[in-house]
Order: structure tokens, then C-alpha cells, then sequence
């Protein structure tokens, strides 16, 4: 019984292996935080892209994973003394993302029979932050709320829809995608701090190769 199943399973392994197309795509990934979420300047980082589809289909489903570098924004925060009393310093914040997306993509054209091919691309996101927060310029007498260099850590489920391009180079790909995040909560779980703060919707883009492997046409 047990070597029956075993058979079964290899089979239906090498069937789907010869009948499918798997790629793996590094890329260079960027995004921006809008004025809401402060005023943060561009982030980037590198990230891997893991796609399977059907052999000629136009469907291709994702696993994307990403790190965004620390961007820093530049305002003003509320310092108190020991009466309660507020008054304002500089607040400097760090903020670094790793970005986890489960999606699909749907190509307008035959990818078997066109080098260059549009598509149209639709994901869940799972985003992890990591904010530090230093203050500088305090009055004297006053203090931050929070320790200076304290940090807070928040997640935050969002959904992503995007266009993307790509053309084929033999064994690969190159490609550009964009897309708008949006968030798919009315709040995230943030630790570290007395509040709870949105993700807001933000602009996303990469660029990057994609390798393909496994029994299809190769596209």
C-alpha cells in the first residue's frame, strides 16, 4: 500500500513538473510612504519572486518576498515636562518593511509565441515594520513620552493590484511591475507604542529577472 502511494506520488510530481512552468526572479523593489505616514523618502531593497503556472497558460501564481532599507522622516514630536506640560523637538524616525505577498498574475498574450508581454497582477500582502524614533533639540526641562531610541514593531495585512511588463531573453525574463498597496484592516497591531497606526496606501514598483525552470515552453 504504502509503495502504491509512493508511486502515485511520483507520478503525479513528474506530471505536473512536465506539464508546468516554475521561475524564480530576483529584483530591486521600491516604494513610498505618502505625507500621511510622514515624511518619508523613497525605500528600497532587494527581493525573490517564486511563480508557478499551468503549461500555456495565461495564469501565473507567486510567492514574493521583499526588504525594504530604513527610510528616515524628519518632523516635529510632543516633549513634556514634569507638570504635563508639552512643548515640541525634532523627531527623527527610521523605518525599515519586509514585505510577504501570496498572488497571481494574468497575461494578455500567448507568452509561448510573444518576447514581450503585459500583464495584469492582483496579491495579499503581509507587511512587518520596524520604526525607531530619536528626538533632538529638546527644550530643556522636557522629556519624549517614549525613551529616546525606542522602537515599535507593527504588521499589517494589505492587497496590492498592479501592470507589469516583461521580455524574454532566452532563459529568462526581464521585467518591471507597479502597483498600489492598499490596506485591508482599519488598523494593525503595533507594539512599542500606546496607539495603533495604518499601513497607508502606497505606490509600489520592481524590477528584476526571472528564471525559468521545469517541463514547459520556457517562456
Amino acid at each position: 500500500m504504502k509503495l502504491r502511494l509512493s508511486f502515485i506520488i511520483g507520478c503525479t510530481v513528474l506530471f505536473i513538473s512536465a506539464n508546468s512552468q516554475f521561475r524564480l526572479g530576483f529584483q530591486a523593489s521600491g516604494l513610498k510612504l505618502p505625507a500621511s505616514a510622514g515624511n518619508y523618502g523613497m525605500s528600497f531593497g532587494p527581493g525573490v519572486d517564486l511563480s508557478y503556472s499551468p503549461d500555456e497558460s495565461k495564469i501565473e501564481y507567486y510567492f514574493n518576498g521583499a526588504y525594504f532599507l530604513p527610510a528616515t522622516s524628519v518632523g516635529t514630536g510632543l516633549v513634556y515636562d514634569n507638570n504635563s506640560s508639552s512643548s515640541e523637538a525634532t523627531l527623527t524616525q527610521k523605518t525599515s518593511l519586509i514585505g510577504l505577498s501570496l498572488g497571481a498574475r494574468y497575461f494578455f498574450t500567448d507568452r509561448t509565441e510573444n518576447d514581450f508581454n503585459a500583464y495584469a497582477a492582483a496579491n495579499a500582502n503581509f507587511v512587518f515594520g520596524n520604526t525607531t524614533s530619536s528626538y533632538s533639540n529638546v527644550p530643556q526641562g522636557y522629556s519624549p513620552a517614549y525613551n529616546d531610541g525606542s522602537s515599535g514593531k507593527s504588521s499589517q495585512v494589505m492587497v496590492g493590484l498592479g501592470i507589469g511588463a516583461e521580455y524574454n531573453l532566452g532563459s529568462g525574463n526581464i521585467f518591471a511591475e507597479a502597483q498600489i498597496r492598499f490596506p485591508a484592516s482599519s488598523y494593525n497591531s503595533r507594539t512599542g507604542y500606546a496607539d495603533d497606526v495604518q499601513i497607508p496606501a502606497h505606490p509600489w514598483f520592481s524590477v528584476g529577472y526571472r528564471f525559468s525552470f521545469g517541463g514547459g515552453n520556457g517562456y
